[in-house]
């Protein structure tokens, strides 16, 4: 009867502290998908998750902000990511930067996500002074075929990184998916962020993704650390997709 704004279901949680609540739903606890295979919903129990989240939610005084920038047809986030978002207790919200003049103060997140156009310089001015004060950028793009981005892409320039136009092939077969090499299976490199898939013995699958390089001599005060890398025999095809050839040629970008 305290919260008339939740529909209830049956064997759900309140977890409250103070003024503070969060509802945890049945189908919270219980993740149900469908199995391709046999077309039977399977249930997973996932409340150790949603009820931890839960109580770090109402004794947490700051929850961090994550802006998803919008205006450039970005790709929308797929629904299991959002979820891992919400149940880190991010507090998320819109960016459209066309009708602004900075980045809002509150924000401890920017995405980015595979954008179709490019963001206009003075979206890049204001992304740059956000990255200046320190920042945090989280840009997930894509090959194109005919588009180039030298305003987003120059945020990474300052940085030592550079975008690699087309799509990478794998030369080397123990680095990609069985008779595909555009379907890299790329080395993981030792970092805290990676170091969990490591320990678990996992391996990375990344279809038709483009390339990014790191400059021999990186901008002052800068560390870069390449998480997932490919073969020294891997090449970059430009060209409309899908591409008739795909065995490397001349012109072809050389990796790793």
């Amino acid at each position: 009867q305290k919260y008339p704004d939740i529909d209830f279901s049956n064997n759900s949680l309140i977890v409250l502290r103070e003024d503070r609540y969060r509802y945890v739903g049945n189908e919270d606890i219980y993740l149900e998908e469908l199995d391709y295979n046999t077309y039977e919903n399977v249930y997973t129990f996932d409340g150790e998750n949603a009820i931890t989240s839960a109580i770090d939610f109402v004794i947490s005084q700051d929850l961090p902000k994550l802006y998803f920038l919008s205006g450039h047809q970005e790709v929308t986030i797929e629904d299991a990511f959002k979820r891992s978002l919400e149940l880190e207790n991010f507090l998320s919200a819109e960016l459209n930067l066309s009708s602004m003049d900075a980045i809002p103060e509150d924000a401890d997140l920017v995405l980015i996500c595979a954008p179709a156009s490019d963001l206009s310089e003075k979206e890049a001015s204001m992304m740059s002074a956000y990255l200046a004060k320190g920042g945090d950028l989280m840009l997930l793009s894509t090959p194109s075929e005919t588009e180039s981005f030298p305003n987003l892409y120059g945020l990474l320039d300052g940085y030592g990184v550079s975008a690699v136009p087309g799509v990478i092939f794998e030369g080397d077969s123990n680095y990609s998916y069985y008779s595909y090499p555009h379907y890299l299976v790329p080395n993981i490199n030792k970092h805290s962020i990676t170091q969990p898939l490591i320990d678990g013995n996992y391996g990375i699958l990344i279809p038709e993704a483009h390339g990014l390089t790191i400059a021999q001599q990186l901008p002052e005060n800068t560390t870069v650390t390449g998480l997932l890398e490919t073969s020294a025999s891997a090449y970059s095809k430009v060209g409309a997709w899908p591409l008739t050839v795909t065995e490397k040629e001349s012109g072809d970008i050389d990796g790793p």
